[in-house]
């Protein structure tokens, strides 16, 4: 079953407990207390590849990534307990396949800021006069910013080449514009450096409160909570420190205005206390 309508999921899980766990080294600390609290009735949204991490699968998976597709989780066995919340803008899985396979799948738009192609997007940055100053999408200037705008970067996050349009669905707002109307915040943010904060947003939707972070460490040399290496060896968030501090003072006024509490358990995050840093 595949899904695209955000009424399938708005406030689906409202004064629920939820854990929104990534895959840094503080989330070990929580790991067996998280799967204890899930076999209770809370919440887990977990991404990527939860299961070198976890025992136990999540209630929700969610991914934005073009290696990690749908497609592989389709291929592997005991997912089906598990409801999937793809980027089908980046994920390029055929959507038949999709409604062939077991899986419930919520797909979602990270890119297509006003529903307009990518090529578009950067079309009107490169033609803007100040591009310092760019906030035609989302009144946004900060996801330009720190190099995010240059060839060699991506365009903040932009497909350059349009190939992740073929997926865009007329009409369909941006889980960022989404967001950004159902809390009343004066800015959505970027098209996201990293997954967790996607996921955060998606707690936020179902109206989970509290919501608690885990293994946000956003630093890959630190490695993962099973104590293995990334293969990436670089400061990527730190690099748009403007960037991802910007986003997560957005997810942390949008998830205020709905009165949900965010608590982030990473202790002594480079990014600092704008998620609230506290205790279970």
């Amino acid at each position: 079953m595949l899904f695209f309508d955000y009424k399938k999921i708005f406030n689906k899980h409202k004064d629920e407990e939820a854990f929104v766990c990534a895959h840094g080294p503080s989330l070990k600390k929580y790991t067996s207390y998280i799967e204890e609290r899930q076999k209770k009735g809370s919440i887990r949204i977990s991404v990527n590849d939860w299961w070198n991490f976890f025992s136990i699968n999540p209630q929700y998976c969610c991914l934005a990534n073009s290696e990690l597709t749908i497609e592989k989780y389709i291929n592997k066995i005991n997912m089906e307990d598990v409801n999937f919340i793809y980027a089908d803008s980046i994920d390029m899985t055929g959507r038949k396949r999709i409604i062939d396979s077991k899986l419930e799948v919520f797909g979602y738009d990270q890119r297509h800021f006003k529903n307009e192609d990518c090529t578009k997007i950067i079309e009107n940055y490169l033609n803007s006069e100040d591009k310092n100053d760019f906030q035609l999408y989302g009144n946004n200037r900060e996801m330009w910013l720190d190099g995010r705008s240059s060839l060699k970067d991506g365009f903040a996050g932009f497909n350059r080449f349009g190939h992740c349009c073929s997926q865009k669905i007329k009409n369909r707002p941006t889980v960022q514009e989404y967001l950004q109307k159902i809390s009343g915040t004066d800015k959505h943010y970027s098209t996201g450096d990293t997954v967790i904060f996607h996921a955060i947003s998606f707690a936020i939707i179902m109206g989970c409160n509290p919501i608690y972070i885990t293994g946000m460490d956003l630093n890959y040399k630190l490695g993962y909570s099973d104590g293995s290496s990334s293969p990436y060896q670089d400061d990527e968030w730190r690099k748009y420190k403007i960037n991802t501090i910007n986003d997560l003072k957005i997810l942390n006024e949008s998830a205020k205005n709905r009165n949900i509490e965010l608590i982030n358990l990473t202790e002594n995050p480079w990014y600092g206390d704008i998620i609230k840093i506290g205790e279970i």
